[in-house]
């Protein structure tokens, strides 16, 4: 036992020798070499020094997998050298002893390894080594025989490589052979190869970066970095990203900072433009991670000149060509001048020396990407709650930071939004009493425009049966909206008073978690109030001044208006601004749950606003996810490749069965009742889903996915998160990853993710689309480029209002020159069927004055409506427009428009009115080529089929008339009495199947129905 512990090689190599069958004769030839081993055992390139090296890697893995755990390997083998070349003997001697039928004790208590496979190795390594020998007996042995000796650190690292190739990317990978890849990086043969195994097997996970810290990787890891080689100068950024990315504690960031060396290796890595942008990146957040939370830290990077090196990269980022490339690097730069800004004023007057803010930081508001643009904002979130000393400079930098801020109020993410909050709270903690004031100050004048609006109300005296009631009811109700906007005449160019209101506005984001966290900072301020009121009410009585009716008022009667003791007036704010430039809808982080706060006693001091989400530790988690592999959506193997391979295919097919069948069904009736039910309450929305048997079904308040090939619901949920009533929706992307968007009365949008399951859905985004006040009883219309990915919102603006969905900021809006509003509006493109990249170039929209616009989307904003058409319409005295369409693939290019009146007109673009200027146009001859009338009067709703030459309108005459697009009418859905006879109420919205020659329609007697050509017995019915 004793000499397993001091002589642990030539204990092992008798013990191997005995163990050899005696009959042969090169290992009996070999005996003279067990107490001469040529080399030395500190030499790796000796036949001892490997010997060594071998054994010592195999007892380390030995140890590695011995039970109970990590916590004994690491305070028995890697905190005490001496302690663990003494365990490492024990293992041996177990072996060694147990083979006599003596049975070693340790304390604590170690299990028996005497039986391990790994022993096998060491023998086969024995018999390489003494081989070489017996060949070697005549003649001298060469010292350095390293490569040639054994292979087993080669088996080794084949046997890992093959275990990070084998097992999933959501699999564990057995990490047995991590010992032994320390051993292998003290070799500069294996060592490049070997720190490429080590970056991909901690690109799996969190728990491979775990293993790798308890198998005690780190001290050699530290070394390397201290004197790196050129050619793998990326793996060593990579696993340290990935160590500091898993490590919370942070604890392993002192490692690094105490030696000036690893330091400066990712200083230099910053700014290295041999090195990718990937790579610079992981440097970045590497140093922002070394600056988080540390005073002492960040002097230390700043004694490191790291501001004017990160002024330097966001310099070199900061072209539009390099926005896509670039946008990691740029959101780890500036999150690294957040954290060394954070409490430290020395960094935040170098930045401001180095005009690092308002050169760079301000200007990322703007970026294309939301997560960069978010990442800005938390900068200057950080700014504003670092400084602490009074100075009309800083000041004028906070307020040029804030009223920047205010720009951001209405971005597209909700991710910015509620950093906006949190930075805007920030900017109330530095002025609270200031802020108070405006809060004051929007009261008052917010009292006196009700008072002015009631009096109004009370002099008109107009009766809810009034034919001008719903009128005036809207126009007071947009008056109320805008009464806090940032335009109000007595209050402009108050910067306090701004941010106020954005927060009072933001209280009613479409976003909960938005609306919750200005909910808490208006809060803050509302609920000193009172105090204020009361004491300006008693100054105001001892000096004996004349009280206006407003300040005459309770103390409480401020606050009533403001919301807190009464009902909460209305209030749609949103900035209009928009910036010029997820992963669609990447899930960001969720804000941090507090307290619900009750109202402070008159004992109790007002605590601080404390308001934050864990957006930093959002940003930290994306570098623990792989960097490496790609990702789940464009990597062949995944499952969701797959899935979507097998959703495009199914969806060309039918696309393809469509465009070859349907053309031919001209001529055949659509009336077979095949699915019925009667919904809970009146649907605004009715559509198919065009791969799967599933109708979706749109409500005030609810979205219901029925299966009307089974005859069920599949799911219902809240689509508008209780905020207004929904009036439009569609599918975005049905064919791959289905959203679906829901547009309300109060011009907010909302995009649902995986909203067929009851157990997944979640909602993805919500935003305000636009600022003007809504107008109720004008609908909303949506519309949706799929290559685009553009999102197209209007209602009773004179605009059309753009969206890009992927970088979620507001375009440049289209100009519709016109006053009537839009009531429909479609995409489409001019390319061949045989363009796979086409893309929605041309936007047609109807109006409520009967005329129709293009629009080409490429054209400037003022010069993008280039046709237009319907004045021959207007001036028969045609109504609105109720419905646009123009087939897929259609060469003849013939648009076909419905009107409120009942005619169905057909338009060749050929023969329609072209633009000679600006706001001039020619007028050419034929400009309706066809007019039909599909009913008599009061057509409501319309829908045509993308395929089939069929289209079917509904009215309110309780029927829905099929024609085809010549003329013919095919057959008439009507209302039949008794109790077997087919119900048709009055229709609300009609469609058709995007790929079947099926019909649904809604009625104003809530019954939902599927027609179709089928020969199945009618559905008894689902009642909801």
């Amino acid at each position: 036992y004793t000499s397993c512990l001091t002589s642990t090689v030539k204990t092992a190599l008798h013990f191997w020798f005995h163990q050899q069958k005696i009959s042969n004769i090169k290992i009996l030839d070999c005996i003279e070499y067990l107490d001469n081993i040529p080399g030395k055992y500190s030499a790796r390139n000796t036949m001892a020094g490997e010997l060594e090296w071998v054994l010592t890697a195999v007892l380390d893995t030995l140890a590695w997998q011995m039970e109970p755990g990590f916590a004994q390997f690491k305070e028995l083998f890697r905190n005490c050298r001496p302690v663990g070349l003494l365990f490492r003997g024990h293992i041996l001697a177990d072996r060694v002893m147990r083979a006599y039928n003596v049975t070693p004790v340790t304390h604590p208590h170690l299990p028996s390894l005497a039986g391990h496979p790994l022993w096998r190795s060491w023998d086969l390594a024995l018999d390489s080594i003494m081989t070489e020998l017996s060949l070697h007996k005549v003649r001298p042995v060469r010292p350095a025989l390293h490569g040639q000796i054994s292979t087993f650190f080669f088996d080794q690292l084949t046997e890992f490589k093959v275990n990070l190739t084998q097992y999933g990317k959501h699999e564990e990978v057995d990490s047995r052979q991590l010992p032994v890849l320390l051993q292998m990086l003290m070799s500069a043969q294996y060592r490049e190869e070997t720190l490429e195994l080590v970056g991909k097997f901690l690109d799996r996970g969190p728990y491979a970066v775990q293993k790798f810290l308890d198998v005690g990787i780190l001290p050699y890891i530290r070394t390397l970095l201290t004197t790196p080689s050129r050619d793998y100068k990326y793996i060593m950024v990579l696993i340290w990203a990935k160590i500091l990315a898993t490590d919370r504690r942070h604890s392993t960031a002192d490692v690094v900072l105490n030696q000036q060396e690893c330091r400066r290796f990712f200083v230099k890595m910053l700014n290295d433009p041999e090195m990718r942008l990937q790579t610079r990146a992981m440097a970045c957040f590497c140093l922002s991670i070394l600056a988080k939370n540390s005073q002492k830290n960040q002097e230390i990077l700043l004694g490191e000149n790291l501001i004017n090196k990160l002024d330097e990269c966001l310099e070199d980022m900061s072209s539009p060509d390099t926005h896509a490339k670039s946008s990691k690097l740029q959101n780890c730069a500036v999150l690294c001048l957040a954290n060394l800004w954070d409490r430290n004023e020395k960094a935040l007057w170098a930045s401001v020396r180095a005009n690092t803010v308002d050169t760079h930081v301000i200007r990322l508001l703007d970026h294309p990407h939301p997560e960069t643009r978010t990442c800005a904002v938390y900068a200057l979130g950080t700014f504003l709650n670092t400084r602490r000393k009074e100075s009309d400079h800083g000041e004028s930098i906070e307020h040029t930071i804030a009223s920047n801020l205010l720009k951001a109020c209405g971005d597209g993410s909700p991710l910015v939004r509620k950093e906006v909050v949190v930075a805007l709270s920030r900017y109330i903690q530095q002025y609270e009493q200031r802020f108070i004031s405006a809060a004051l100050t929007v009261s008052d004048e917010l009292s006196s425009k009700l008072s002015r609006v009631s009096i109004c109300e009370d002099e008109d005296s107009l009766s809810a049966t009034s034919p001008s009631f719903t009128d005036r009811r809207d126009k007071k109700m947009a008056i109320k909206s805008s009464l806090l906007s940032p335009q109000s005449r007595l209050t402009h160019g108050n910067k306090f008073v701004e941010a106020w209101k954005c927060l009072k506005g933001m209280e009613r984001d479409p976003h909960q978690e938005v609306q919750e966290l200005a909910a808490k900072v208006v809060y803050f301020i509302e609920k000193k109030i009172p105090k204020i009121n009361a004491s300006r009410k008693t100054s105001e009585t001892a000096i004996g001044s004349d009280s206006s009716p407003e300040s005459r008022c309770s103390p409480g009667s401020h606050v009533s208006n403001m919301g807190i003791m009464g009902p909460t007036t209305p209030i749609v704010y949103h900035y209009s601004q928009y910036s010029s430039k997820r992963t669609m809808f990447g899930k960001g982080p969720k804000i941090e749950d507090y307290e619900e706060e009750r109202p402070p006693t008159h004992s109790e001091e007002s605590p601080a606003l404390l308001v934050s989400t864990n957006f930093p530790d959002w940003c930290e988690a994306s570098f623990a996810k792989p960097l490496l592999s790609r990702d789940q959506e464009s990597d062949p193997n995944s499952e969701i490749f797959v899935l979507n391979q097998m959703r495009d295919r199914k969806h060309a097919e039918k696309k393809r069965k469509a465009r070859a069948e349907l053309a031919k069904r001209g001529h055949e009736r659509l009336e077979n009742q095949i699915f019925c039910i009667k919904h809970n309450s009146r649907p605004h929305r009715v559509n198919f889903h065009p791969l799967e048997p599933y109708i979706y079904v749109i409500d005030d308040t609810y979205c219901s996915i029925l299966d009307f090939g089974c005859s069920q619901t599949v799911h219902k949920f809240e689509c508008c998160a209780r905020r207004g009533s929904a009036r439009d929706a569609m599918l975005l992307n049905p064919h791959k990853k289905p959203f679906l968007c829901v547009a309300n009365n109060e011009a907010e949008v909302f995009i649902w993710r995986a909203f067929e399951d009851p157990q997944t859905y979640s909602l993805a985004t919500a935003f305000k689309a636009f600022a003007e006040p809504v107008i109720r009883k004008i609908p909303m219309i949506i519309n949706y480029g799929e290559f685009t990915s553009n999102l197209f919102v209007t209602g009773q603006l004179k605009r059309i209002v753009s969206w890009n969905l992927v970088k979620e900021t507001r375009y440049p809006d289209i100009q519709t020159k016109t006053e009537s509003p839009l009531t429909s509006m479609t995409l489409f493109d001019r390319s061949t069927p045989e363009n796979s990249g086409q893309q929605e170039n041309l936007l047609l929209a109807g109006f409520y004055d009967g005329v129709c616009k293009l629009f080409d989307l490429r054209n400037p904003p003022l010069s993008q409506m280039v046709q237009k058409f319907g004045e021959t319409v207007v001036r028969n005295k045609s109504t609105a427009v109720v419905n646009v369409h123009i087939k897929p693939n259609n060469d003849n290019k013939i648009i076909y428009t419905s009107h409120n009146s009942g005619d169905m007109c057909f338009w060749d673009l050929r023969k329609t009115r072209c633009p000679a200027g600006r706001d001039r146009y020619q007028p050419l001859a034929h400009e309706a080529p066809k007019t039909l009338k599909v009913v008599s009067n009061n057509l409501k709703t319309v829908a045509f089929h993308n395929y089939a030459p069929v289209m079917a309108c509904g009215s309110h005459d309780q029927g829905i008339k099929i024609w085809n697009i010549w003329g013919d009418k095919l057959n008439d859905i009507k209302f039949h009495e008794g109790f077997m006879g087919q119900k048709v109420g009055p229709s609300i919205s009609v469609a058709f199947h995007p790929f079947d020659y099926k019909l649904v329609s809604a009625g104003l007697d809530n019954f939902v129905t599927v027609y179709g050509k089928s020969t199945q017995p009618q559905s008894q019915g689902l009642w909801a």
